[in-house]
């Protein structure tokens, strides 16, 4: 057994968390139009749009038919891969519908005002 694993051939459970893939897998169904979807997406990004998966996977199924007659979870997970391949990193948006924060300032400062406790009572003024 330690020549096995001094060849490195033989993986034994992974003990150590160091273990070696047997195998690379099979190749992603994505893989003929990797070039169109990169360039998919950095179009997008250059354009400073957010893109998302799903976009992705709309563009995907147009280009090979053969993806889009998948499962909603395999396309979703053949893009996952595909994006994490390409080095692109999937952001989630927080609340960009929210206003900035000189636009609520007036707003702000009349609540203040409002629950702002009364520094002689000790007591919060309420209006």
């Amino acid at each position: 057994m330690d020549q096995l694993l001094e060849v490195g051939d033989y993986v034994p459970y992974n003990i150590t968390g160091l273990a070696k893939r047997v195998s690379k897998g099979r190749p992603s169904i994505l893989l003929p139009i990797k070039e169109e979807l990169e360039e998919f997406i950095q179009k997008f990004r250059d354009q400073g749009v957010q893109l998302t998966n799903h976009m992705v996977m709309r563009e995907a199924s147009r280009l090979l038919p053969a993806f889009a007659e998948k499962s909603f979870h395999a396309k979703e997970q053949a893009v996952y891969r595909l994006t994490k391949q390409l080095g692109f990193t999937c952001r989630v948006a927080t609340h960009t519908a929210q206003k900035h924060f000189k636009e609520t300032e007036h707003t702000s400062q009349d609540v203040m005002a409002m629950v702002r406790p009364d520094s002689a009572t000790g007591t919060e003024q309420i209006s």
